[in-house]
């Protein structure tokens, strides 16, 4: 898409026309303040579709509610069935018709000017296709705890940092071109990371732009689904298909490797897979010895001060 060039800027602030999109799954508990936080955005050349992912609980009602208003698009998937993630967001992508698009999960917020400073990015960087913006982690009643990302964060635009880490954390930090989705294809239904997949094939193939404003808030809540050793395995379908695509060097295969297996043995390390653990720590050694030697360094301090804690408490005397 040829985006309006910095000199037509106060011209063609309003020009772009933005999409949000809402995936929603059993998202009553949250979702009438997130649709709100997308009413109350400051840009105005803005739409809204929240696609409904055959939920059980209130979710279709109160998007009913917010369709008969007139404030959103609403779709579902053919007979209200649940599809996933991927899958409901390729099903708004599909629809959406303007020159951005922007996602919210159904249980995160959005600022006021998150969408304007965004769109700002885009008509004075004509060569950037992804805009993501820094935001608060939030817990359950939306208290505000920490940035998602560090001041010393920057962007890059190199993939193999963004293959080795997805710091973009969040779908709700984003904006992209729609001209940029259609060239890279759909989201894969078949990986529960698919965001991290996404971001990847289009830092591969354009540029990115990081915003250091914290425009959105990431929540945390005990509700949310947990398959964290899946999105783990996942993460050796996305390395492989991004070695088919991408000249990535052996090294940094080999670093996310390392990684990979690094985090699988923290999670059955907590799960007390002993032997699991002492797979994928080995696998992990294998690819990076010296992440591997830090791993069990720090395993090793934290046992020992959960022994020491342990002791002291059975040394105090009992009155």
């Amino acid at each position: 898409m040829a985006l309006p060039r910095s000199s037509d800027f106060r011209e063609s602030i309003y020009g772009l026309s933005v999409t949000a999109i809402v995936p929603c799954y059993n998202s009553a508990s949250y979702l009438a303040e997130t649709l709100n936080s997308i009413i109350a955005q400051s840009y105005e050349n803005l739409c809204i579709i929240a696609i409904d992912d055959g939920s059980s609980d209130d979710t279709r009602r109160i998007l009913e509610k917010f369709r008969e208003c007139g404030k959103i698009k609403l779709l579902w998937h053919e007979g209200n069935c649940n599809r996933g993630v991927a899958a409901t967001m390729n099903l708004g992508v599909e629809a959406a018709e303007s020159d951005l698009v922007a996602f919210l999960d159904h249980d995160d917020l959005w600022y006021p000017d998150k969408i304007k400073r965004q769109v700002e990015v885009f008509l004075q960087n004509p060569e950037v296709d992804l805009v993501y913006t820094n935001g608060d982690v939030i817990d359950e009643h939306g208290n505000r705890k920490y940035a998602i990302l560090q001041p010393s964060h920057i962007e890059t635009n190199l993939p193999e940092r963004l293959l080795l880490d997805c710091y973009i954390k969040s779908c709700s930090m984003v904006m992209v071109t729609r001209s940029a989705l259609m060239k890279v294809g759909c989201f894969k239904a078949h990986i529960l990371t698919t965001d991290h997949d996404m971001w990847l094939r289009l830092q591969e193939s354009t540029n990115l732009y990081y915003l250091e404003d914290r425009l959105m808030a990431y929540r945390v809540h005990s509700t949310q689904s947990s398959h964290k050793r899946r999105l783990w395995e996942d993460g050796f379908l996305i390395l492989t298909d991004a070695m088919k695509r991408f000249p990535y060097t052996r090294s940094i295969r080999r670093k996310r490797l390392a990684v990979l297996h690094y985090r699988l043995a923290e999670h059955d390390l907590k799960n007390g897979k002993r032997f699991k653990t002492a797979g994928n720590l080995i696998m992990s050694c294998f690819y990076d010895p010296v992440r591997s030697v830090d791993y069990v360094m720090t395993s090793c301090r934290e046992s020992m001060k959960r022994f020491l804690k342990k002791y002291r408490h059975a040394k105090v005397p009992h009155s």
